[in-house]
């Protein structure tokens, strides 16, 4: 990876340097072919790393990441700060795993309400 990085610094900076439209047509060809090659590889061994990892840190929506598609599940799902969350996006991760653990504190940071009906149902019920 940081030799084609290396090589795509020293084609931009011969790009400044040329005068001729053809040729910077070429070195900017070569930069673009370069630059998939680059994200071929920090795709591979981003899915390596993935792979070989005991732990995965993500968000629930980063949890549909097409670099985790190739993960099968996981035995155990933690969201933290879930009264966070809207329900709707709590469910990505929860559906990879096996077991779920969902930690908040409300003291800390309190529920997210999206209807106030909801929310006024539930004061006069207590």
């Amino acid at each position: 990876i940081y030799d084609i990085r290396k090589e795509i610094d020293k084609l931009n900076t011969d790009v400044c340097k040329t005068k001729q439209r053809s040729n910077r047509k070429e070195i900017y060809r070569e930069i673009n072919q370069l630059k998939k090659d680059l994200k071929k590889r920090e795709k591979i061994v981003v899915k390596n790393i993935i792979s070989t990892s005991q732990v995965i840190l993500t968000t629930c929506i980063g949890a549909d990441s097409s670099l985790l598609k190739d993960i099968d599940h996981f035995d155990i799902v933690v969201i933290d700060e879930c009264a966070q969350g809207l329900e709707i996006e709590t469910w990505i991760p929860i559906l990879l795993g096996k077991r779920c653990v969902l930690a908040g504190d409300h003291c800390q940071l309190p529920p997210v309400v999206k209807s106030i009906d909801i929310c006024t149902n539930q004061i006069n019920a207590l």
